[in-house]
């Protein structure tokens, strides 16, 4: 249960959902106010560019990720 919590306080639930929902406008806002950012954050946002064809989008966070 702690997992689950931690990652509802990070932003990491919202921003999948967002991303599923193809509301990536969203989930790019929440993506951004998370401070510790972590794998399972980046693939979140990521596959969701993935899933919608947003191949740039999906470049620049692949990119942002890289220098994290």
């Amino acid at each position: 249960m702690s997992l689950f919590l931690d990652m509802l306080r990070d932003g990491v639930l919202p921003n999948d959902m967002y991303a599923k929902n193809r509301d990536l406008d969203d989930a790019k806002l929440i993506f951004d106010r998370i401070k510790h950012k972590d794998v399972v954050c980046y693939n979140s946002l990521l596959l969701g560019y993935s899933r919608n064809g947003l191949s740039q989008n999906l470049l620049s966070v692949f990119h942002e990720m890289s220098l994290a």
